[in-house]
């Protein structure tokens, strides 16, 4: 049993990949959690915008490989929120959607966790000016969220809000859209 998820910051992707992973005992997987391994290795501002795109994409490509090239094994993971790419960008990030389209065709689950604004903004603490304010997070953060949900639908295979929701209560709903005996993993 192989099973992504994605959803933008604050949607709980990387904490309900973990909670799957100890209760389905499968191991856990985060692109983000690469990424931010690689960053810290280099000096800030050292990534151009496009070079971030790429090492996304890259990240992603590799993590995904892993699934396709061990079948016979069971793997959660949990894709950054830019993993997709958003709608401009789709020619960056054409080869990650061809394999996430097939890895959905041969029938593993791609969740798309969602939250309303006041929940994601909170739970990211995405503060800072006013909202016409230019650069202001919460305007940069809305924008970003408006420019990939289309991309995040349009790939998914359940989409789930965790609107008023725990980490938990997100997870047993992942296991009943899944059909997942939570004790066997299947």
């Amino acid at each position: 049993m192989n099973i992504l998820l994605i959803g933008p910051p604050g949607s709980f992707v990387c904490e309900v990949g973990e909670a799957l992973s100890t209760r389905l005992n499968i191991p856990m997987g985060s692109t983000q959690a690469v990424l931010e391994e690689i960053e810290e290795s280099h000096a800030p501002q050292e990534f151009s915008a496009q070079e971030r795109k790429n090492l996304e994409r890259e990240v992603t490509l590799a993590a995904l490989a892993q699934i396709e090239n061990t079948p016979d094994s069971s793997h959660i993971l949990a894709l950054n929120s830019r993993a997709l790419g958003s709608q401009r960008e789709e020619e960056t990030f054409a080869h990650v959607r061809e394999r996430i389209s097939a890895l959905t065709r041969s029938g593993v689950p791609l969740i798309y966790l969602s939250a309303d604004l006041p929940t994601l903004m909170k739970r990211t603490g995405v503060a800072g000016a006013s909202l016409p304010a230019l650069g202001s997070p919460r305007r940069t953060f809305i924008l970003q969220l408006a420019a990939y949900t289309a991309v995040y639908e349009a790939f998914a295979t359940h989409h789930l809000s965790t609107t008023g929701l725990e980490v938990a209560e997100v997870t047993r709903k992942i296991l009943e859209i899944l059909h997942l005996d939570e004790r066997r993993g299947s």
